[in-house]
């Protein structure tokens, strides 16, 4: 790695980094870690390892020279006003971004369709820098065949970079397109750099069955309202329960949601006698007749 001295002169030196938490830090993923590590002659450094998730976008800082995955598209019939630009100090990270500047409108947009996407949501990003615009409508956008999202942006000023960024992205059938919006006045300048689509958590698709309604019980009977199930006989067929020529032996008790019978409505039989008072009362007779043989008895009146 590249040192610098006490005398303020730069060299090279061999470092030695501590394997054991470098392989940690892959194994676990997305994160930032501090991995120690030894130059070769004594002295210790620190390096600063950031680890991002996966970025879906093809060629997201234009660095590649085949750029076909990127559309440029020019509204309103305007002229084209942007470039492919190999300048790093106008770059987020690299040599190459998008720069656009019109001494008229300026209005396009570049944008890149992903496929192949897995079921889940997803978090966007780019970063814009520039200057001049004192009339704009600029923002990144995402869509898909059902939904679309919008976050605005702005430009504020040389390498003073804006970073709109949109999020829980859901995606289902596979495909999304991405891409940013820039129109401004006459005389606006800039440029876009470093779009990054991540996934952050996988879609559970839950699915909603209608809810099972338990039929009521069929009636055996024939309603009072309905003939029988064979038709009935030719004289009824037709007939409601208004119609008084309806057979009285047709009508069935009222039923309940458990096909049972219910008594609404029903008077009991009278079904009490006087069985038990006669029972009572010739007890009592025989119990009177008892205690006076008793008493006889025991008086002598009675041998």
């Amino acid at each position: 790695m590249t040192v610098i001295y006490n005398d303020g002169s730069e060299g090279t030196e061999a470092v030695t980094w501590d394997q054991e938490a470098l392989s940690q830090a892959i194994s676990s993923g997305v994160g930032t870690y501090v991995i120690n590590g030894v130059i070769e002659g004594g002295g210790t450094v620190k390096a600063n390892l950031q680890i991002n998730p996966k970025n879906f976008v093809i060629n997201p800082s234009f660095e590649d020279a085949d750029r076909s995955m990127w559309e440029i598209l020019y509204k309103d019939e305007t002229s084209p006003h942007t470039a492919y630009q190999q300048k790093a100090a106008d770059a987020k990270s690299g040599e190459y971004a998008v720069h656009f500047y019109s001494d008229k409108t300026v209005d396009f947009r570049v944008e890149q369709t992903i496929t192949g996407l897995e079921p889940g949501y997803y978090n966007l990003s780019m970063f814009l820098q520039g200057g001049d615009a004192t009339e704009s409508n600029m923002y990144l956008y995402a869509y898909t065949s059902s939904e679309e999202w919008e976050e605005e942006t702005a430009l504020n000023g040389w390498v003073n970079w804006s970073n709109p960024k949109i999020e829980d992205i859901l995606v289902v059938d596979g495909t999304l397109s991405i891409g940013a919006n820039i129109e401004a006045n006459p005389g606006a300048w800039g440029t876009l750099d470093d779009f990054y689509l991540y996934k952050v958590r996988d879609y559970d698709k839950i699915i909603e069955e209608d809810p099972v309604v338990d039929p009521l019980p069929e009636d055996d009977n024939s309603s009072p309202t309905q003939p029988e199930q064979d038709g009935g006989t030719e004289q009824n067929k037709g007939k409601n329960k208004s119609d008084p020529k309806v057979d009285k032996e047709q009508s069935v008790p009222p039923v309940n949601h458990s096909g049972k019978e219910t008594n609404k409505g029903k008077q009991l039989p009278e079904t009490a006698t006087n069985t038990f008072n006669k029972l009572l009362i010739g007890g009592i007779f025989v119990g009177v007749g008892g205690l006076a043989i008793i008493l006889g008895t025991r008086n002598g009146l009675i041998k």
